[in-house]
């Protein structure tokens, strides 16, 4: 009986065995699918706050984001934007900051702020304190002056030590030549700017624009809907206020030649380079996925053309990249990589040959095929983290995305064609 069952699991191995394949072309690629993207569960609060919930039960723990929506602004101080988030956790009318940072840790959890959100998290069953203690955050900070001294204190030693930084001084630099200093995107918080701030701009600054209705409330994890209604419902109903008029920007006004900028520094052994100029790409146009993979041939990873040129074959940098950026209002391209001081001509030349190249020479079928293989597979492993349901939820609700853009995400991929990412590298670099 065992030689029987031996033989009859070998057939399908000799049959196999018999079948000449041609192993000197490769297989066809199978189609892109449609995937099937669960859409989070949601509802808006009379006060105008959207809320997500993506309910998962894989583990007990359950966070959350709040997202306010802020258009870009050009602080009355450059640096009010830096100290705001910290300042948010400075302690409440209820709680000291002392006090807050131990009912956080007591709780086993963890709350972070910025300049225009706050997220936290913890496990399951202290999530209704540790949100009790998040509005009192979002609802009551008391931006407390003594608090506000030691903000400013750190904030200064930081620009301070950043005037040594070659990579600090170059994101400065590019900031000002690409926005212009008149713009939000080019404003840079200096010693000067940050010793006018006082408590009076930060309690201003969060009057105005901290609005729930231009805000998205995020959880993830344990809870369900109606435990989310509950808690917002109770803690954050008496959150109120229009949605503030912002100010609408426009956009930089591009060079008419190749601007070069130069910091010397002669105590550097290495040359800093940034090559990059301002593009007009939202996410919601219709060229932004061609902009994506025109950046994964070019310099989005270690198999990239930058990489392999400037690394591999030249030996002048341990990687050089790129980033085609898109934003509501300004994006950017830029390129760039610390090198040999003595290869800094060579290194410009490669960076400039390559972007020139991506412009006058259609990419090979064999390198379109792996940056769609590539992003597609980071594509699929974004699902490896339930908040990528809800980041896509946003992405729809904020930037006027189709409702099913993540669902035919790879089938747009699977049709972008080397036509495209030459006249999107024209547009664009």
């Amino acid at each position: 009986m065992k030689k029987i069952i031996i033989f009859l699991y070998c057939l399908p191995f000799l049959t196999f065995a018999q079948t000449k394949l041609d192993r000197s072309k490769a297989p066809d690629p199978l189609k892109a699918k449609t995937i099937n993207v669960e859409s989070p569960q949601s509802f808006v609060m009379p006060n105008g706050l959207k809320v997500f919930v993506v309910q998962n039960t894989k583990l007990p723990t359950v966070s959350f984001t709040l997202l306010v929506d802020m258009l870009p602004i050009y602080y009355k101080y450059a640096g009010i934007e830096d100290l705001a988030g910290s300042m948010l956790k400075a302690g409440t009318r209820k709680y000291t900051k002392e006090k807050l940072d131990e009912e956080i840790e007591f709780l086993g959890g963890q709350i972070n702020a910025g300049h225009n959100y706050i997220s936290g998290n913890c496990l399951n069953n202290n999530f209704p304190k540790l949100f009790e203690l998040f509005s009192d955050i979002c609802l009551n900070p008391s931006f407390p002056k003594e608090e506000l001294e030691k903000q400013k204190k750190q904030l200064l030693s930081n620009i301070e030590s950043n005037k040594e930084d070659p990579n600090v001084i170059a994101n400065n630099v590019r900031a000002v030549l690409m926005y212009g200093k008149n713009h939000p995107y080019g404003q840079i918080a200096t010693k000067t700017s940050v010793e006018k701030i006082d408590v009076e701009d930060i309690v201003q600054n969060y009057n105005t624009y901290w609005k729930p209705s231009i805000s998205y409330l995020v959880f993830v994890g344990d809870i369900s809907l109606e435990e989310a209604k509950t808690l917002c419902n109770k803690y954050l109903n008496n959150w109120q206020g229009q949605a503030p008029e912002f100010v609408k920007y426009p956009f930089p006004t591009l060079p008419e030649s190749r601007t070069v900028a130069i910091v010397n520094r002669p105590q550097s052994v290495q040359s800093v380079i940034g090559v990059f100029n301002a593009i007009d790409l939202k996410k919601s146009s219709p060229d932004r996925l061609a902009t994506q993979v025109l950046n994964t041939v070019l310099g989005a990873h270690a198999s990239s053309r930058l990489f392999m040129n400037l690394r591999e074959k030249h030996g002048f940098t341990y990687g050089a990249y790129s980033r085609i950026t898109d934003d509501r209002y300004v994006g950017n391209f830029r390129t760039g990589a610390s090198v040999r001081n003595e290869k800094t001509d060579s290194a410009i030349g490669e960076f400039l040959n390559e972007i020139k190249r991506i412009r006058t020479e259609k990419v090979s079928p064999e390198e379109l095929s792996f940056a769609v293989k590539y992003m597609s597979g980071e594509f699929s492993r974004s699902f490896e983290s339930p908040n990528t349901i809800a980041d896509f939820a946003l992405n729809i609700e904020r930037f006027n995305l189709p409702k099913d853009y993540y669902k035919n995400y790879l089938q747009s991929l699977d049709k972008i064609t080397a036509d495209q990412i030459e006249q999107a590298a024209n547009k664009y670099l």
